[in-house]
C-alpha cells in the first residue's frame, strides 16, 4: 500500500494498488490535466500511462505520475502475519 501526500506532506490517501489507477483519474480531472501532459510532465509514453490501473505497473512509473500530478508517495512494507 502506498500514502499519497501533497505537496503540504499532508496524507491525502492510502492507497492499494488496485486503487491506484481510479485515484489518478480522479486527480487528474481535479486539477484539469489530461493523459498527455501528465505523460510529458513523467517523461512516460501514454500506453504506459494507461497500463495504469490495467496491469502491475512498477514502482518507478506510479513515482513519475505521483510527482507528475504534485504528490510524494510513501511506500510501505505489508508485514507478513504470524
Amino acid at each position: 500500500q502506498m500514502c499519497i501526500r501533497d505537496s503540504t506532506m499532508t496524507a491525502r490517501k492510502l492507497i492499494t494498488p488496485s486503487d491506484f489507477g481510479p485515484w489518478v483519474r480522479d486527480e487528474r480531472e481535479k486539477v484539469g490535466v489530461s493523459q498527455r501532459e501528465v505523460c510529458r510532465r513523467a517523461g512516460l509514453s501514454h500506453a504506459t500511462l494507461t497500463d495504469v490501473g490495467q496491469k502491475t505497473v512498477t514502482l518507478s512509473t506510479v513515482l513519475a505520475v505521483c510527482h507528475a500530478l504534485g504528490f510524494d508517495v510513501v511506500v510501505t512494507e505489508k508485514k507478513p502475519v504470524g
